[in-house]
């Protein structure tokens, strides 16, 4: 049976060898009629084409590292920075254990993410000239940026109410302020201020400027991709997301973080506010974000035909993105951050 399968596919094989071969043969080896003046040009454009790929390799393996190195750095000095402060900040700050650990979180996302930022940014050598942005265009980007957020979120709580992603991963690590003073000013120093400068700051300013060789559209997402993943649990990595899609057009369409940190912002500091007023009376709060959010649908369905204008080859992505999978140094980052996340989620499910 053996012998009769091999003998087949060696039959049927023989066609589709002359069918591909032939021309390629003839080519290279009996076409005697090829002066050495064409072979040597044509020699000389696949020795140039080799350069070209070589070169674009290397800036791939390059930009590969530089990330890489930006996500296990960022993973080291959170991890290491978090052990430190544990052990300084009781000795000098006296307060609750809660009041503690808010401080301890803002003290680490402020340094790590502004080290990682500043080793990225020194890497790039690109640089945009920054146009003003227009009074009107920023109202209007500001508005329309709250409606999408605030569909979004509608759109997801309903999807994770229904599969079980309703956790509150700040209640889960007790990241929650005390009924203090200064545990509410902390707590909106770190969970709404800092986040807005310094994670707009290394994934706008930073990842997706730096990503740009490879198209705007790769950029958009790849940023958006390792903000999601950065945030370590599926409830907040998928909102992550897609917030960091929405947030990478506005910094490429306006080459600024202004309006990202302001809508960045904006969007933490209601979740903050919910937290520390969860003992009061919500009803004029609720209907002070329904109006707003309802008057920013009114503006966003006004500027759909302007969103719809939005030029598409600036979007297009340069496939040479692909060859980043050639340095080990990203591959192992984008492991390690995969696992965290994955080991994240699982430890709060449980």
């Amino acid at each position: 049976m053996q012998i009769i399968i091999s003998f087949v596919v060696l039959i049927v094989s023989i066609p589709f060898i002359f069918k591909f071969c032939s021309k390629r043969f003839k080519n290279g080896i009996l076409d005697y009629t090829t002066s050495n003046k064409k072979k040597k040009v044509k020699k000389e454009l696949t020795l140039k084409e080799k350069q070209e790929k070589d070169l674009k390799i290397s800036i791939a393996k390059k930009f590969g590292f530089t990330i890489g190195i930006a996500i296990i750095l960022l993973i080291f000095l959170e991890t290491i920075l978090a052990y430190i402060f544990g052990l300084i900040l009781p000795k000098f700050i006296n307060t609750d254990a809660n009041t503690l650990n808010i401080i301890l979180n803002g003290l680490v996302s402020c340094v790590s993410l502004g080290l990682v930022s500043a080793y990225i940014i020194s890497n790039t050598k690109e640089k945009e000239n920054v146009e003003p942005i227009s009074g009107k265009k920023t109202f209007e980007i500001t508005f329309v940026g709250i409606a999408i957020i605030a569909i979004i979120q509608f759109v997801l709580s309903w999807i994770y109410s229904k599969i079980g992603l309703n956790y509150d991963i700040f209640e889960q690590f007790s990241v929650t302020p005390s009924n203090t003073l200064i545990s509410n000013i902390a707590y909106l120093i770190s969970i709404v201020i800092i986040p807005a400068i310094f994670e707009e700051l290394l994934f706008r300013k930073a990842i997706l400027n730096y990503s740009k060789k490879y198209g705007k559209a790769f950029a958009v997402v790849f940023s958006a991709l390792i903000f999601g993943l950065f945030h370590m649990n599926l409830s907040q990595g998928i909102f992550a997301f897609l917030i960091g899609i929405l947030f990478g057009i506005i910094a490429v369409q306006t080459s600024s973080i202004k309006l990202t940190v302001l809508l960045h912002f904006l969007n933490n500091l209601y979740a903050a506010f919910q937290v520390i007023l969860s003992g009061f009376e919500l009803e004029m709060f609720n209907n002070i974000i329904l109006a707003v959010i309802i008057f920013s649908i009114i503006i966003l369905i006004r500027n759909i035909p302007k969103i719809k204008n939005l030029k598409k080859e600036d979007f297009k992505v340069n496939k040479d993105c692909l060859l980043i999978l050639k340095n080990y140094t990203f591959i192992i980052s984008m492991i390690l951050i995969i696992v965290i996340f994955i080991v994240t989620e699982n430890i709060l499910r449980v």
